[in-house]
């Protein structure tokens, strides 16, 4: 993937999961005394339960092997 390849997958996956929060905001779905830190806690949740690399066990050893060799 080139770098405006990654920049654009960034923002159009950042962009769809915001999106389905800001509906479900929206939708009176998301509890009204959720402030900052359970909202920060879902968002990451929505992240997470999308990963792909739970299904691939190289690729999340290599992963995390670059994570931690780049200090990232």
């Amino acid at each position: 993937m080139k770098k405006k390849e990654k920049i654009s997958f960034i923002r159009q996956l950042t962009k769809s999961v915001a999106d389905e929060i800001v509906l479900k905001i929206r939708n009176n779905r998301i509890p009204e005394k959720w402030d900052g830190v359970e909202l920060r806690q879902y968002l990451a949740d929505k992240f997470s339960s999308s990963s792909v690399l739970r299904h691939d066990k190289r690729r999340r050893r290599e992963y995390y092997i670059d994570v931690e060799r780049l200090n990232l």
